[in-house]
């Protein structure tokens, strides 16, 4: 599975899905309606999960491509690429 470094943030390509394992926990809700799209990559997604681990990154959030027929968004966005890491 490709895999990037984004500041200390591991982030790994799997098919459709994103993994993103953070140094940080970020204040990103998971919603089962009035999803908050997060944009990666020019690419947007929904938080499908989101877990505490152990150490040396201790969340993992788990992205899933936001699905052509889902209209109901949050009117909160976020952004989580190389400039903005994490914005909510």
């Amino acid at each position: 599975m490709p895999v990037l470094n984004i500041a200390s943030d591991e982030v790994v390509f799997d098919g459709e899905r994103v993994v993103i394992q953070a140094a940080e926990p970020m204040d990103w809700p998971v919603r089962e309606f009035c999803k908050v799209p997060v944009f990666f990559r020019g690419r947007k997604y929904y938080l499908r999960s989101k877990r505490g681990v152990e150490q040396p990154r201790p969340m993992v959030y788990e992205l899933w491509p936001w699905p052509a027929d889902l209209h109901e968004a949050s009117q909160h966005t976020v952004v989580y690429d190389e400039v903005h890491c994490a914005h909510f």
